[in-house]
Parts: structure tokens; sequence; C-alpha cells
């Protein structure tokens, strides 16, 4: 479990650095107060970011969740250091069944 203000990712790499993971793959399910989101387009073959943070509570019903409905991912190394693939489902405030998807840039 994260402590709250604790970075997913930086916490991943942390941990395998630790244990000297070299691959695996990862799932988990949560809240973040915010996200920064990838997308690739096909069309122009590039990613795109978009950074997202938790509605105020009185749009969302809860204080500024979003939650994680999907987290999964694999681990690899290159070039002797961790890499991180994730891919995230976030659903967007309360009651609210709008979903975003996306990724993470390294």
């Amino acid at each position: 479990m994260l402590a709250r203000g604790e970075k997913i990712i930086e916490k991943l790499i942390e941990v395998c650095r630790k244990e000297n993971i070299l691959s695996g793959f990862f799932n988990g399910i949560g809240a973040v107060s915010s996200v920064e989101m990838a997308h690739f387009n096909p069309a122009t073959k590039q990613y795109g970011c978009k950074q997202m943070s938790g509605l105020p509570a009185e749009a969302s019903g809860q204080a500024g969740a979003l939650e994680i409905v999907s987290l999964t991912g694999n681990i690899t190394r290159k070039d002797g250091e961790v890499v991180i693939h994730p891919a995230h489902n976030l659903k967007l405030g309360f009651p609210s069944v709008e979903v975003m998807c996306g990724t993470r840039l390294p």
C-alpha cells in the first residue's frame, strides 16, 4: 500500500531497484488526486498528454478523488534501467460513470 502523496510509478521503480526485479507484471486499484495520462494518436503516430486533477467535492460528492478502476502494466529493463509501462482506466467523480483510459510516458 502506498501512503497518500506517493507516486505510483516512482514507487514501483524504487521497489524494482531495491529487490533487483528484472521483469514482471503488476495490477492495482485505488484512487489518486491527480494524474498525467498519455494517449497515442495513430494519425500522427505521436503521444499526447493530459494532466488531470480530482474534481472539487461539491461537483463529485467526494473530495478530489479519481478512482483507479484498473491499473495494469509490465516491468522490464533497458540498458540496466527499470522501465515501467502502465495502462489505466480512471473513473471521474461520483456518481459519474465516465471513464478515461490512458498510459504514462517514460
